[in-house]
């Protein structure tokens, strides 16, 4: 196709090619929650609790909401370490979160 007709080859497959693929990473994060009383840190304690679990799974709870809402009155830290190619280290929670 390439030699009879090269622009439709382009618009059909594009200019650019896989030269080689490299697996393997690794993602270690800490996510630090200071709370500024023992009551919220037994609710927070408790929603993680029930995410984790076996009812948290049943109902569908998922961790990064329970995350989510523990935040709304704490101050949060991440720290990343990324290995891999390419791999970017997350900005914000909802980045960590998500990789």
């Amino acid at each position: 196709m390439y030699m009879n007709n090269p622009g439709q080859f382009i618009r059909t497959y594009g200019d650019m090619f896989v030269q080689g693929f490299t697996t393997g990473a690794a993602y270690y994060g800490v996510l630090q929650i200071h709370t500024t009383s023992t009551t919220a840190q037994s609710n927070m304690a408790a929603g993680l609790s029930a995410a984790i679990g076996p009812i948290g799974a049943s109902l569908g709870i998922s961790i990064s909401d329970i995350i989510r809402h523990i935040i709304g009155n704490a101050e949060t830290e991440i720290f990343c370490h990324v290995e891999g190619p390419l791999i970017p280290s997350p900005t914000s929670l909802d980045t960590a979160l998500l990789t």
